[in-house]
């Protein structure tokens, strides 16, 4: 089980890496930066665990097409620098912070229907 002081420690990995920055004490509330802005679907577990079936580098990024036991497939952008991408893990645990029903990836030159801001994990 991952603790909650690891997983916002990656969260704040995440973020601090994509150049989002915390607003100052006292700022209005308010989206912070683009993983604010993206709730997790309704009925969506922060946690799912599947084979990774596609694997895009994009600079500091790398997007994960994994397919969960049940057959669907869901793709999600982590650090390339976390330990689930460096490993190279065919099955993965994806702990979901944010999620985007459109997102296009400049670097890739690509969007994606569905994309979820995670941290990845070996199994």
């Amino acid at each position: 089980m991952v603790s909650l002081a690891l997983l916002g420690v990656s969260a704040q990995w995440l973020v601090a890496g994509a150049g989002w920055r915390r607003a100052p004490d006292g700022a209005a509330a308010g989206p912070l930066g683009p993983l604010s802005a993206f709730a997790l679907p309704a009925g969506e577990g922060m946690r799912f665990e599947g084979h990774v079936v596609q694997r895009l580098d994009a600079g500091s990024y790398t997007y994960l097409e994994v397919e969960r036991a049940e057959g669907e497939r869901r793709w999600v952008v982590t650090l390339a620098s976390s330990r689930g991408v460096r490993s190279r893990a065919g099955e993965v645990r994806v702990i979901a912070m944010g999620f985007a029903e459109r997102f296009a990836s400049k670097r890739l030159g690509r969007s994606f229907d569905g994309l979820y801001f995670a941290v990845v994990q070996p199994l």
